[in-house]
């Protein structure tokens, strides 16, 4: 903003002075243009301004000012690049800084800015009428504090009204309740027309003396970002601040039910703005948030996922997804207002629209490139996977908060309805094709980060980032395993060490180690910093760790407590300019066992899984299959799982003949892996079973199958044996990526490992089928097995 002062010839034209009087005459004058966005700008709008510059040739050198006249018709701020915000006096010409100086006016030339001054007015500022002012004077005119006569060459100037914008909020004055809360503390109460009771809880020291504070009821709340309005208030002296925050309590009226979306508190200013959202505890009817400062306060219904998902700014704006948030966007608003208003569970029959629609968006676009995505752009491998992801999280930001469906973790509320049941299933197919698109992406990932190791920090984001998307597609509890984000890898931490096969109490061991950075063609990646931690049991080791540029080959020094001691290498990457984003990348350990001739075995990546398939048809329609399962990635743990179908009935289907069927299954596996003095056990017990019984006159096939896996790698310091007994399974899968060699074990079989890293792959499986009219009842299986590694410590 700019200022200037008027004196001599201009003193006596006060206000208008400066502001209204008309160049001096001069024999070349530029032509200055000032342009603003708006005559008329409320407290939280931006105000831009632009400007030009004709000038025709001839001039002399010239000072141009850029200023604003505030309300108060004698405050000047000079603006504009280069300077900032200058305040000054208009009393004062000497106060007014120019943008530019001295500027030869001599030559003809043409100078445009259309975004020369941009400023938002926040609420802060006074309101009322500012005169914006472009002025050119001769040079140095300004510096005497006087304008002489010519020394003002151009002036251009637009008057801008600014105002409070009207509050978002609408109150109920009738039932504001004032209290004088004394520094020990207090409440003050009110109840709104609804019949909610909102209580305010000053504590103690709170306030410093006896203050006055009003509480108000808010009738409505316009355009809140977070859902419709559910009960706030206003709350008075505006601006005030606890020094230990107030409670506001709201007990929701008898009767209402908090809906299944939740609620969300929220903070805001006395006229609605400035809003942000806070931590709300619901308990029953009763809802509690914590408030610092006044002015405004609540809790809304939250429907922000929708808002999300359905935002024009968001990237992903598909033909589909367009349709889908237009025609949802009027049913979700009635329903959220409904919602908010008199509680309970979302209307059936928006969820039966929302699924028509996102079955509609699926079905015409969304699979089709997800099956796209499953062939990656060389030159890009995550474009097509990135954009599918992000597709898919708005897809189910639509539907989550209805349901809660997406992740299958709600199996009861789907068996309960035909509609969401098929729907689930519908979900669990696109999960597995964005998997498979996933997959896809990490691999061709990997193939462009060999073939281009300078550029290993995009594939490195490119990863990291697909693993956000698919833990946020997958809650922690039901994630499949099946995606090596951090086993398989173009460039990873190998931590190597040989610790000393004799061990004396008290007398120190080397133990040389190898720690480095290494791509998956076992290539290194010199350079980067790693972060380690060494530490032992049964004895000390030193160093201790540190900060150390790969590759890392110096030598610790053991002392044992014992004739065997373990030592724990555990890295991470460190900070580096070169290679920033390599710090988001999963910390690596490994142990080593010293006072032992025979291997060491670092067992990694355990994916336990319990699970099958039921498939089934009504008549000549069918429905989805249905997938259940249960993973855990521990290397000892448990998983189980579950699924039944319910029973169908005629009106289900449009056969006149009553058919359908009663099935359900389950599946449970543990594994533990016991140490020997030479030997490493590791066994499985498994158990699955189910049953599928048709009746009535039905005509279609059906099937269902159940049972156990499991996988996980082992990395041997030195050549390993392991044998194999198993019952209810044929053969293990036992692959060494690294080295391109897969074999099967068979049970009773004897196989040699190299040192390196090996997996192994596990499937026990029962399954039955049926055709028309059949019945069958309860099948079981029983998996178990035994691996033993010998020659290991």
């Amino acid at each position: 903003m700019a200022q200037w002062r008027v004196s001599g010839v201009m003193a006596g034209l006060c206000l208008a002075g400066l502001m209204t009087a008309g160049p001096a005459e001069a024999q070349t004058p530029p032509a200055l243009g000032l342009t603003v966005n708006a005559a008329a700008i409320v407290f939280g709008e931006p105000l831009r301004v632009g400007v030009t510059v004709d000038n025709p040739g001839g001039g002399p050198a010239a000072d141009f000012v850029f200023a604003l006249l505030l309300p108060d018709g004698s405050t000047l701020v000079s603006a504009g690049p280069g300077i900032g915000v200058r305040f000054g006096r208009l009393s004062d010409l000497r106060s007014i800084v120019p943008v530019v100086r001295g500027v030869p006016l001599a030559g003809a030339f043409r100078f445009q800015e259309p975004s020369f001054f941009n400023y938002t007015f926040t609420g802060i500022e006074p309101q009322g009428t500012y005169r914006l002012v472009f002025a050119a004077f001769t040079a140095g005119a300004l510096d005497d504090g006087a304008i002489g006569a010519g020394e003002l060459l151009a002036l251009a100037s637009r008057d801008v009204t600014v105002s409070a914008a009207p509050p978002l909020t609408t109150e109920d004055p009738a039932r504001r309740v004032t209290v004088v809360v004394p520094r020990s503390g207090g409440t003050v109460q009110t109840t709104n027309a609804a019949g909610a009771t909102l209580t305010l809880t000053v504590p103690a020291n709170a306030v410093p003396t006896d203050t006055a504070i009003s509480i108000t009821p808010l009738t409505a709340f316009q355009d809140l970002p977070l859902g419709p309005l559910v009960s706030g208030v206003a709350l008075e002296p505006s601006g005030l601040t606890f020094a230990t925050p107030a409670t506001l309590t709201i007990t929701l009226p008898t009767g209402y039910v908090v809906p299944s979306l939740g609620l969300a508190g929220f903070l805001a200013d006395g006229a609605g703005r400035n809003l942000h959202a806070v931590p709300a505890t619901v308990s029953g009817r009763t809802v509690t948030l914590a408030v610092p400062h006044f002015s405004t306060s609540g809790v809304a219904l939250d429907d922000s996922h929708f808002d999300i998902a359905c935002d024009p700014a968001r990237v992903i704006q598909t033909p589909e997804k367009v349709t889908a948030c237009r025609n949802l966007r009027p049913l979700f608003a009635a329903e959220m207002a409904r919602l908010a208003r008199v509680g309970g569970e979302v209307d059936r029959e928006l969820v039966r629209s929302v699924v028509i629609e996102l079955a509609s968006w699926l079905g015409n676009g969304l699979t089709d490139r997800m099956t796209d995505a499953a062939t990656p752009d060389p030159a890009d491998p995550f474009r097509k996977a990135r954009a599918v992801g992000e597709e898919w999280l708005d897809f189910t930001y639509i539907f989550e908060p209805l349901i809660g469906i997406s992740d299958r973790d709600n199996q009861a509320r789907l068996d309960s309805r035909l509609d969401l049941f098929a729907f689930g299933a519908v979900i669990d197919s696109a999960q597995l094709r964005l998997r498979e698109a996933f997959l896809a992406a990490m691999s061709a990932i990997n193939v462009k980060c060999l073939a281009n190791k300078p550029t290993v920090n995009d594939s490195v984001s490119d990863v990291l980032l697909m693993r956000g998307y698919w833990i946020l597609q997958f809650p922690a509890s039901n994630r499949p395993t099946s995606l090596p984000f951090d086993e398989v890898f173009c460039v990873d931490i190998r931590i190597n060490a040989t610790p000393p096969t004799v061990l004396s109490p008290g007398v120190a061991a080397t133990m040389p180690i190898d720690l480095r950075i290494r791509f998956i063609d076992n290539t290194d990646l010199p350079g980067p910093p790693l972060v380690v931690t060494i530490t032992s049991t049964n004895g000390t080791v030193a160093p201790a760790g540190g900060t150390l540029p790969s590759p890392i080959t110096n030598p610790v020094t053991l002392t044992p407590a014992a004739t065997t001691a373990s030592v724990t290498i555990t890295t991470a990457f460190g900070a580096s300019t070169d290679f920033p984003i390599f710090q988001s990348l999963p910390v690596r350990s490994r142990t080593f066992d010293a006072g032992q001739a025979t291997a060491v075995l670092d067992f990694t990546n355990g994916a336990l899984g319990a699970g099958g398939r039921l498939q089934r048809f009504s008549g000549v329609t069918p429905l989805p299959d249905l997938e259940f399962g249960a993973t855990t990635p521990q290397l000892g743990g448990t998983a189980t799982a579950s699924a039944g179908l319910p029973g169908t009935s005629v009106t289900v289907f449009t056969s006149p003949t009553a058919r359908g069927y009663v099935g359900g299954g389950t599946a449970s596996v543990s594994r533990t892996i016991t140490r020997g003095s030479a030997s490493i056990v590791v066994s499985l017990s498994g158990q699955a079973n189910h049953s599928l019984d048709l009746f009535g006159n039905y005509g279609g096939p059906g099937a269902i199958t159940s049972g156990v896996s499991d996988s996980w790698c082992v990395q041997p310091s030195a050549p390993v044996d392991i044998s194999a007994s198993s019952f209810g399974a044929a053969t293990f899968l036992i692959v060494n990526n690294t080295a391109g060699i897969s074999f099967s074990l068979l049970s009773g079989g004897v196989r040699t490992l190299t040192a390196g890293r090996w997996c192994l792959l596990y499937a026990g499986e029962i399954g039955r089928q049926a055709s028309g009219g059949e019945l069958f009842g309860d099948t079981s299986g029983t998996f178990n097995y035994t691996l033993t590694f010998s020659g290991v410590r």
